[in-house]
């Protein structure tokens, strides 16, 4: 008898061989009906709920503003970020000087009595009238006012419709005993201030006291400001109008390496090349890359 071979590829081959034995050797009594692969083992299977939450499909994608419009977003509000800094401290610096011109005048008043009138008197009398032919001889402004407080407690003023005795804290600056510069809330905003004590041989005398009112130079700023604004608003609307149009000038050659890559997906052809201008910049190196890239493709 032949030997089986070690393996058999198919069943088919197994009863090719059987059968072949069998014609040889009649005693052997072998079936002739080919051998059948068993049916498939019945597969069971078992009911998982599934979680339905988060498998909702995502909302759209919104549509994202293009580079032209992004770029210009962002120089506008660095613009106007700097545009707010420059008219914050244009502000301030001008208020300040203002301020300071209030101050001047205030103290050339104080100097201008000190140096005057009261240089050549010699008793609280004296100070008292040369200080009431001073005050009505002094050209004074509605919101600025001047008083002298002799030895004897009379208070002195110059016609003006601010009263400092009105005033809160007035009292104490008239009643000053100290040279200081003094800030008081007024019915129309606040009053700036300037005291000086009077002396005669050393002694106290009485004090001067001048004040005037901020309102001018409140008035003064927010015209300022409102100018501010207007040169701001105009300048940044044609800042950012000639922004737009030099990024969208240089975005252009990029625009249309765009348009030509898309070409190229679309149609599947890796013979074609995007178009290259003699540019050194980055737009042109990139072109340069990508067409390297289709070549080795």
């Amino acid at each position: 008898r032949a030997s089986p071979p070690d393996t058999f590829a198919t069943p088919a081959e197994l009863v090719r061989w059987l059968r072949s034995l069998a014609a040889g050797d009649p005693t052997v009594d072998l079936p002739t009906t080919v051998l059948e692969r068993p049916p498939p083992r019945a597969r069971s299977f078992t009911t998982v709920d599934l979680p339905t939450t988060g498998l909702e499909r995502p909302p759209p994608r919104a549509r994202s503003f293009s580079l032209v419009a992004r770029l210009t977003i962002s120089y506008a509000v660095q613009l106007v970020a700097a545009l707010c800094v420059v008219a914050a401290l244009a502000v301030q610096l001008t208020r300040s000087h203002l301020e300071r011109e209030l101050d001047g005048r205030l103290r050339a008043i104080a100097e201008s009595f000190e140096q005057g009138p009261a240089r050549d008197v010699t008793s609280p009398e004296e100070l008292t009238a040369a200080a009431r032919a001073w005050l009505a001889a002094l050209p004074q402004p509605a919101d600025q006012v001047v008083v002298v407080r002799t030895a004897s407690g009379e208070v002195l003023s110059t016609a003006s419709s601010l009263d400092l005795r009105t005033l809160p804290g007035g009292a104490d600056l008239v009643a000053a005993d100290v040279g200081k510069f003094w800030r008081l809330e007024g019915p129309g905003g606040d009053v700036r201030a300037l005291s000086v004590p009077l002396t005669l041989d050393g002694q106290p005398a009485g004090t001067l006291a001048a004040a005037a009112s901020t309102a001018d130079i409140t008035d003064r700023v927010s015209d300022l400001v409102r100018w501010i604004l207007v040169a701001a608003g105009v300048g940044s609307a044609f800042a950012i109008a000639v922004a737009a149009v030099t990024v969208r000038r240089s975005l252009r050659p990029l625009s249309r390496m765009t348009d030509q890559v898309d070409a190229v997906q679309r149609a599947g052809d890796l013979g074609r090349r995007v178009t290259q201008d003699r540019r050194a910049d980055e737009v042109g190196r990139l072109t340069a890359a990508f067409n390297g890239t289709l070549a080795r493709l």
